[in-house]
């Protein structure tokens, strides 16, 4: 049967959608852009993402606020609360029949996630010019949402997620870059090789889950075995820990609320406190700044190996932003 958007079938289409969601959803890279490819997806699929009024809302909403808004982080929460209650006042208009020319088949060749972002919002803004007639309604119900919710401050998970998406990313791209061949090369006697930090890398976001579902831990508890991770065997390996672990700790900071993530954390060796601090503190030393530290001493590696040194902040030698 043709899929509603146009495509051959509703099977392949539905297929396309699930294997853009578990790339977007494992690979940090492309986190950023999943809210504008659900939106869009579900407004040119009415059946079985639309079928209530508010659904209609959320996605149509969502899309305005991508459009019109570039996405803001602030007006998504908003909405989300206020979409959260009954809201037996809205009314689901009339489905289009015209949902754009553009489908997700459009997104699907891309090379690398910067490819990927400006073909979504290619296919989204192909999509929201299809939902002219829906615009007014859209910002109606934009402005009686902030008028009803009322000034939303940020929480600290809120304010925590973009650095954690902009820092995983930016230390996806130098983890990247480390020789396959090289993995036992070090600068030192006492420095770690490139294997050692690769681990190390693609390890590090996992200590988010465990101090946001834990009080404490003991990294070489009395009686037990010390904590070990055992070393990655390829670059391949280390990105798809590194994503693995960095989808998890994603998670993991949204469904935490102000007050857990302000709650006290506890690091121990052998029963003996280390340091204790919220865990806010810890997400923010242990895990970015950690990560940080860390990125730094791999370009440091690929420079002296003469492997060109992906830009973070700003421009390398080697390339630009």
């Amino acid at each position: 049967m043709t899929c509603s958007c146009g495509l051959p079938s509703e099977a392949e289409c539905k297929g396309h959608f699930d294997e853009t969601l578990a790339m977007e959803f494992s690979d940090c890279r492309y986190a950023g852009i999943h809210r504008l490819t659900v939106d869009t997806y579900s407004l040119q699929h009415a059946d079985p993402y639309m079928i209530s009024a508010k659904s209609f809302a959320a996605h149509l909403t969502g899309m305005c606020c991508a459009m019109e808004h570039d996405g803001d982080h602030h007006l998504l929460r908003t909405l989300q609360q206020w979409l959260s209650g009954k809201r037996e006042d809205l009314e689901k208009p009339p489905l289009l029949q015209d949902v754009g020319e553009l489908t997700i088949a459009h997104i699907l060749d891309a090379p690398d996630a910067a490819e990927h972002e400006r073909l979504v919002r290619e296919w989204a803004s192909n999509v929201w010019n299809a939902y002219a007639v829906y615009h007014d309604l859209a910002r109606d119900w934009i402005d009686t949402a902030k008028r009803e919710q009322g000034e939303w401050t940020m929480g600290l998970s809120q304010a925590l997620l973009p650095e954690l998406d902009h820092e995983m990313a930016n230390t996806r791209k130098v983890i990247e870059r480390i020789p396959n061949e090289k993995l036992d090369w070090k600068p030192h006697d006492k420095s770690m090789a490139f294997v050692g930090l690769a681990t190390h890398l693609s390890n590090i976001p996992s200590w988010t889950v465990m101090t946001i579902q834990q009080d404490s831990f003991d990294m070489a508890p009395e009686g037990g075995e010390p904590h070990h991770v055992k070393p990655v065997t390829s670059v391949d390996e280390a990105l798809e820990t590194f994503d693995r672990n960095v989808a998890d700790a994603r998670a993991a900071i949204e469904g935490a609320s102000d007050e857990h993530l302000l709650g006290e954390w506890t690091f121990l060796s052998g029963g003996e406190v280390i340091f204790s601090m919220p865990r806010v503190a810890v997400v923010r030393s242990m895990v970015l700044n950690h990560v940080i530290h860390h990125r730094a001493q791999l370009g440091l590696y690929l420079r002296l190996n003469d492997i060109a040194v992906p830009a973070v902040y700003g421009p390398t030698a080697d390339e630009a932003p």
